[in-house]
């Protein structure tokens, strides 16, 4: 079973997958996809962000601290070597605290000996976990919307909301009610609302998901990363000799590809293989046809004050949570 949010798939172009939530940090909505979960992960990160934060300080004020770091992992003669560790645990710990004293940064390798006695962490259940806190932190923010603007939806009442990728336009079906519909579009259509719905519906996803599939959300990444170099929209350029064109004539690949070169936020070691792993998708969606792959046209239905998910065999809504105790009692 997976229930993982995403599966990109990008690998190098993992520093594009920023336009998923690149609105999060200037968010003026009620909604917010992103809400800060601390779990059995964070805690133990935040364990090992303290034990190398202070080994890193305590190298710097060594005369040689990368001679130091490898006698303490690597040099069986010298009296700081560290004994009784694992060849796993020895290469993790010297490069970690090479990058920690040299570049003040590091990774996260949960079977460190500073996590001995820590419980262990299963990642089914600790996303699981955080998905649950999203989407009660979500109803939260609904709830007070709502409340706040004195919309009172009728108990028992299923509404679906249905979401545009290209607009993020919200529209309300479940009802004959066209006062209330036209209320809550026009609140979860108002400043980032729509958009963080539409990204909670998507960090809600588990792999069995029939509308958010791996290929309709490459498709609208895609779209993404060519709007925000260029400002086009795939959907509405022309498909010539097997390439995006733009009204003038030009392959939204070149145009792309320039506008990638010259932006320093990515470093240029990435660029190269974030323009061959976006070209090969233009160009194959080109040749295929821009509707070749539907839309990642997402829906979400709401009844009683929470969220339910659709098409997908894990549903995080209230009352349809018990698959994730089973979960736990099968892995732990």
């Amino acid at each position: 079973m997976n229930i993982n949010s995403i599966s990109t798939g990008y690998g190098y172009a993992e520093q594009s997958k920023k336009n998923d939530s690149s609105k999060d940090k200037t968010n003026n909505g009620v909604i917010n996809s992103n809400n800060k979960y601390s779990g059995e992960e964070e805690r133990q990160i935040g364990i090992l962000k303290d034990k190398y934060s202070r080994l890193a300080e305590a190298n710097k004020r060594r005369q040689n601290p990368r001679q130091y770091i490898f006698d303490k992992y690597y040099n069986q003669n010298s009296p700081s070597y560290m004994k009784g560790l694992t060849e796993q645990q020895r290469d993790y710990g010297y490069t970690t605290e090479m990058r920690m004293t040299f570049q003040g940064t590091m990774d996260y390798f949960f079977g460190d000996d500073a996590l001995g006695s820590e419980p262990t962490i299963y990642d089914d259940i600790e996303q699981a976990n955080k998905k649950l806190y999203n989407r009660q932190e979500v109803n939260n923010q609904l709830k007070s919307l709502f409340k706040d603007n004195n919309v009172i939806i009728p108990d028992n009442l299923k509404l679906t909301f249905k979401i545009d990728p290209y607009t993020y336009n919200l529209a309300v079906s479940g009802t004959e009610d066209s006062n209330l519909i036209n209320t809550i579009e026009q609140l979860l259509n108002s400043g980032d609302n729509s958009k963080e719905l539409f990204l909670h519906i998507i960090k809600s996803r588990s792999d069995d998901s029939e509308q958010c599939t791996q290929e309709k959300l490459e498709k609208y990444r895609l779209n993404l990363e060519i709007k925000k170099y260029t400002g086009y929209d795939l959907k509405d350029l022309k498909v010539a000799n097997g390439k995006f064109t733009t009204e003038e004539g030009a392959d939204i690949a070149g145009v792309y590809s320039e506008a990638l070169k010259y932006n320093y936020s990515i470093a240029a070691k990435y660029k190269g293989d974030i323009l061959a792993y976006y070209s090969t998708q233009l160009n194959s969606l080109a040749k295929n046809g821009f509707d070749s792959i539907q839309d990642l046209v997402l829906s979400i239905d709401y009844k009683n004050g929470s969220l339910y998910d659709v098409g997908q065999m894990y549903n995080f809504g209230e009352g349809k949570t018990q698959w994730i105790e089973k979960l736990k009692e099968k892995i732990v």
